[in-house]
């Protein structure tokens, strides 16, 4: 029963999110022809259109709006089945954020039990938890305890406090697809974020000739670059504490990413080597969204500039 539960909110909300996106396609009348996407997971959530624009306006790039269109688990597969959509309205440039998780194609395989003729609910849980701890910034700690938590949001039901902290809202323009909670605007200390462990959720990465989002990811490149459409694809960081934890998989990601940029001839730009001391994580993967996240945003502004500045 939890887990169908746990599946509608996780659903409903990326529900929200693609008719959102859909929308945004269908609706945009942005008569400016110098639009810049950002395209990518919820690691994209800190992007702050606002600050990119002033960033890259003070770099000699004039008229240009960036508009930050990420997806709560995207990968290049569901990109590019919104492709069509993307061409039809006309961006410049795409900027596209990246992770290891880009590139694995199924978690479906996780919840099997090959030992067993059924599978193990209470194992299968705990994989289900860690997948979307990993890659939805929500508080997902309810999991831990069911019976304490449904006890708490019921009493939450009425409080207004805890509805005040779960309501989600867009923190800056031209972002119709970003929906945070106060939770996302709070950074941890490195002590937090080294006692919040990222469990490996996912297998080793199939090689990149035969691994269906690296040859999606090929795809999308090939569409924008026939339609010219510049495309920039760069990875996002993430916490010491995490590369610590996901140290196996860093070598087969960096050989895919190799591969991406030699069948592309792309260069890919690489954030996700960046040691960053500053408190600016609310959880391993994700940067807080606060006046401390400004490094990224201007990593990001410096990356456009470098590629299609004066």
């Amino acid at each position: 029963t939890i887990f169908v539960v746990i599946m509608f909110f996780i659903t409903q909300h990326n529900v929200n999110q693609q008719y959102l996106e859909r929308m945004f396609y269908q609706n945009d009348t942005n008569t400016s022809k110098n639009k810049i996407y950002l395209f990518g997971s919820s690691h994209i959530n800190a992007l702050n259109t606002t600050h990119i624009d002033k960033k890259i306006q003070d770099g000699g790039l004039i008229g240009f709006s960036t508009y930050n269109i990420m997806m709560n688990s995207d990968n290049p597969s569901r990109r590019l089945n919104t492709i069509d959509m993307v061409l039809l309205t006309k961006p410049q440039v795409v900027v596209y954020g990246i992770d290891m998780r880009s590139f694995v194609e199924s978690n479906i395989g996780s919840f099997q039990n090959e030992n067993k003729l059924l599978p193990d609910p209470q194992k299968n849980l705990k994989i289900f938890f860690n997948i979307f701890k990993e890659n939805i910034p929500v508080d997902l700690s309810f999991l831990s305890s069911p019976k304490f938590s449904m006890l708490k949001s019921i009493r939450g039901l009425f409080q207004d406090g805890d509805r005040q902290q779960l309501m989600e809202f867009s923190p800056y323009p031209n972002a119709p697809t970003v929906l945070i909670t106060k939770e996302n605007l709070v950074s941890k200390s490195y002590e937090e974020l080294r006692n919040m462990k990222s469990v490996q959720t996912f297998d080793q990465f199939r090689e990149s000739e035969i691994n269906k989002e690296v040859m999606a990811l090929k795809q999308i490149i090939k569409e924008f670059k026939q339609n010219n459409i510049k495309i920039i694809i760069f990875t996002t960081p993430y916490a010491k504490s995490y590369g610590e934890q996901v140290q196996s998989k860093i070598t087969p990601f960096n050989d895919m990413i190799k591969n991406i940029e030699s069948y592309t001839d792309l260069k890919i730009y690489r954030l996700d080597y960046t040691d960053i001391d500053t408190q600016i994580w609310s959880d391993p993967t994700h940067i807080a969204i606060n006046k401390n996240s400004t490094i990224y945003n201007n990593d990001v502004a410096k990356i456009i500039l470098n590629e299609i500045g004066p």
